[in-house]
């Protein structure tokens, strides 16, 4: 489960990445005309960029630390859906989906590895 973690939590930052440049041209498109609140588009889509970049590490770390890659997944959830609104509509999503994953991936006991040598033949 943490693989799927790892390969959903780079899904998501890709599709965030894509998000932040459609946000960054529709805000630049609108500052060019001169339209009201074309600044806080760009500026919701610089915050968005942070949370994919932090989405990204939170996927990278789904395979060490399940734990604080799943926790990290969940802000980066949380917090574009917060910066991006509609733009964040695939990308909190598939974070969300990664950070339970990697959260429920975890190693819950102590794995105990035995080595039984066979007999000598003789």
């Amino acid at each position: 489960m943490r693989i799927a973690a790892l390969i959903i939590g780079i899904v998501g930052g890709v599709f965030g990445l894509l998000s932040v440049i459609s946000g960054l041209f529709v805000g630049g498109i609108g500052s060019a005309a001169e339209a009201e609140g074309a600044s806080s588009i760009i500026g919701h889509s610089f915050a968005g960029l942070f949370f994919c970049i932090l989405g990204f590490l939170g996927a990278g770390l789904a395979m060490a630390r399940p734990l604080v890659g799943g926790l990290i997944l969940l802000i980066s959830a949380l917090g574009a859906l917060v910066a991006m609104s509609l733009f964040a509509i695939i990308v909190s999503p598939l974070f969300l989906i990664a950070a339970i994953l990697a959260f429920f991936g975890r190693n819950r006991g102590t794995e105990r590895v035995t080595i039984e040598s066979q007999p000598p033949r003789g």
